[in-house]
């Protein structure tokens, strides 16, 4: 096991509400920060695109793709993509669990709210073995 999540780490969504990891308690979530600038991050954005299509329904889950960027340049790159990811704003900096200032980076946490995987680099995430981890989370 990794390290637990901060539930008071606060990110905002599009709209501009502010929410908390804390609203989230007894979730599986899976984290991912990206950039709009980053080539890794988009490469693998289809594949997590296709994940969350597979998970989106199910309420035991909540997936989040969070930039650093400021949200001019988030809401320009969606509006010319087809992605339907929920994407949040980073509120401040990212919470010390998450501090890796990779690109991509992404976390799975269980509904205990500990990381259980850690990736600082591209990877296929709709990949039958990533969908089978995820199903047997915790």
């Amino acid at each position: 096991m990794l390290d637990e999540i901060d539930p008071k780490w606060k990110f905002r969504s599009l709209d501009g509400d502010t929410l908390a990891l804390a609203a989230f308690k007894g979730k599986k979530m899976f984290i991912n920060f990206w950039a709009t600038w980053c080539a890794p991050c988009l490469a693998e954005m289809w594949g997590l695109q296709s994940l969350y299509d597979t998970f989106k329904s199910d309420i035991t889950y909540a997936f989040f793709f969070i930039s650093d960027e400021d949200e001019k340049t988030v809401h320009s790159f969606l509006s010319k993509s087809t992605y339907t990811l929920p994407v949040y704003l980073c509120e401040k900096m990212r919470a010390p669990g998450f501090n890796t200032g990779a690109y991509p980076s992404t976390f799975i946490v269980n509904s205990r709210g500990q990381i259980v995987y850690k990736k600082l680099e591209t990877a296929k995430w709709n990949h039958k073995s990533v969908i089978d981890f995820l199903n047997l989370l915790p």
